[in-house]
């Protein structure tokens, strides 16, 4: 006998009652084993919508994966499957693949210098051979098979317009992907059939995995690539990337780039050429090294980012761009993310404190980092974004020296050398000076910073304020003010991550000293300049985070 219209009714409700109940105790569950962290409604709220997003794309990824894929199918993320058709075609379309030449085979490594805490890093060893008349299809004429698909993906691309400024990010259904045709016009003497390329992606082991992942946004690296951004600005230095796909759906991020170290010869991090923070330089590296003063080489990063920050300075069409950290939070948005980032700052700080001792962890910095917890609040942010007196620009959010490489010059092609700046995955819209706060307090000695900070500060303000396409004037913005900024707002950074990296325990006493007396002696140098005094002594109350949704393991 059929079920009656009353009988299929309640089954229905039945079901969607069962269904809501079992997915409310596993967003409990998942908060209450995995999370660990005490969370007002806001917060439980946007946990729920990252799990259950992380839960479907996991779900979606796993059942609808093709079995078996094409030969010129980009790669995707969760899989580290490359074939030497599609790669063949991308080299193509760069103008990175010699006539007459195919991909023979590629083999995968992990870096053996990959310190990377949210994905995996690959190198691609790349073999060729040469291609007769009658050989197997070429790279070119795969590159025209796959016109059509390119151009309709193009013509997909959507631009966002705010004040009369578009910063595409070539996406739709909110999924960026981008195959070749950055590498060709990068600056520089191209590197045709590169030996070794690099694969930045995540390998999702599980759908907590994917929440930490969308969580911090890791989408944004890779859609910076693609962006019109980096496009027209060329702040990476020009860095040649052949395919660059992103989705903030999914947490999804799949990027194929240059060995900088390989297509470059001689090119190294800054950190070597600052002395590497307490890692120590290789035997290696230090026989390769070119002769070079650190604060010449810092002359040169700091030029970087007044480029950067000069075109962006206070303009507001980067906040329709949201795929930008800090976007939300500049249109009073996503509390939630923020809030729930302090929690897991706080808690990992008191776990820090728990076994560090106070060799590590002294009195002073203590009561600093004590106090600058408890200052913070999102009303006291807000209050903070809206204060036009801050500028705000768009910033590389890790600007730290290992993630600047620089190339030596050579009297024939690179008479200055070349600089390139690596990992846009904090890319955002932020107070400008804390990003050369950043590589002070991370990786230039105390010495060096006392002796030429104020000089190289004043290099960064006349190249700022003097610029073609800058939107800031030396009378807008005084050499004092500029410097009371940077005195000022650069600890706040360094506090929240010196919070996050004492309390992992696999990081060593000496290394957690190294950085505690770095941040200790920035900050005793600008005490006059703190934000806020609690009974006379300094507090940062902390703005810019690193996005984390859970407590620290």
């Amino acid at each position: 006998m059929a079920p009656t219209p009353n009988e299929l009714g309640a089954f229905f409700i039945v079901s969607f009652i069962t269904i809501a109940i079992v997915t409310i105790l596993a967003i409990r569950a998942f908060g209450r084993n995995v999370v660990r962290v005490p969370l007002d409604t806001r917060e439980w709220l946007y946990v729920a919508g990252l799990y259950l997003r992380a839960r479907i794309a996991t779900t979606f990824s796993t059942r609808m994966r093709p079995a078996t894929t094409t030969s010129v199918q980009p790669p995707r993320c969760g899989t580290d499957a490359i074939t030497e058709p599609w790669l063949e075609m991308a080299l193509s379309r760069a103008g990175l693949l010699k006539d007459g030449t195919a991909v023979a085979g590629i083999r995968l490594e992990k870096l053996t210098e990959n310190r990377g805490l949210r994905g995996v890093m690959l190198t691609l060893d790349v073999q060729y051979r040469t291609t007769e008349e009658t050989g197997a299809t070429s790279g070119k004429a795969l590159s025209r098979a796959a016109s059509v698909a390119a151009s309709n993906q193009d013509r997909k691309r959507s631009r966002r317009k705010t004040g009369g400024a578009a910063y595409e990010a070539a996406d739709f259904d909110d999924d960026a992907s981008t195959t070749g045709g950055r590498a060709s016009d990068a600056p520089g003497p191209a590197a045709m059939n590169p030996a070794k390329l690099i694969l930045k992606t995540v390998l999702f082991h599980s759908v907590e995995h994917r929440y930490d992942m969308l969580v911090a946004g890791n989408h944004r690296e890779a859609t910076y690539y693609g962006s019109d951004l980096e496009r027209l600005g060329r702040f990476s230095g020009g860095v040649r990337v052949l395919h660059a796909h992103s989705s903030a759906t999914s947490g999804e991020s799949v990027i194929i780039m240059e060995d900088l170290r390989s297509a470059r010869p001689g090119a190294l991090g800054l950190n070597y050429y600052c002395g590497n923070q307490v890692w120590g330089i290789p035997a290696e590296v230090k026989a390769a090294m070119a002769p070079q003063k650190p604060e010449r080489l810092l002359q040169e990063l700091f030029a970087r980012a007044a480029d950067m920050h000069a075109p962006f300075w206070g303009d507001a069409a980067l906040m329709a761009s949201p795929w930008l950290k800090g976007a939300d939070w500049y249109r009073g948005e996503n509390r939630a993310a923020w809030t729930l980032a302090v929690k897991v700052g706080r808690q990992a700080w008191e776990k820090a404190k728990s076994f560090r001792g106070a060799a590590v962890l002294s009195p002073a910095l203590v009561g600093i980092v004590d106090r600058s917890f408890a200052a913070s609040s999102w009303e006291r942010l807000q209050t903070r974004l809206q204060d036009s007196r801050i500028p705000f620009t768009l910033t590389h959010g890790d600007f730290h020296a290992a993630n600047a490489l620089w190339q030596p010059p050579t009297a024939r092609d690179r008479p200055t050398g070349e600089l390139f700046l690596v990992d846009w995955s904090e890319v955002g819209i932020w107070e400008p000076l804390t990003d050369l706060g950043q590589t002070m307090i991370s990786d230039v000695s105390v010495e060096v910073r006392r002796k030429h900070e104020r000089a190289l500060l004043h290099g960064y303000w006349e190249r700022l304020t003097t610029a073609p396409n800058t939107r800031v004037t030396p009378a807008a913005l005084p050499f004092e003010r500029c410097w009371e900024l940077y005195a000022r707002h650069s600890p706040e950074r360094w506090i929240f991550v010196f919070a996050i990296m004492a309390s992992m325990r696999a990081l060593p006493d000496a290394a957690m000293a190294y950085f505690h007396d770095q941040l200790l002696a920035f900050i005793n140098d600008h005490a006059e300049h703190a934000p806020l005094r609690t009974g006379g002594l300094v507090t940062y109350p902390l703005g810019p985070v690193v996005t984390l949704g859970r407590a620290v393991a």
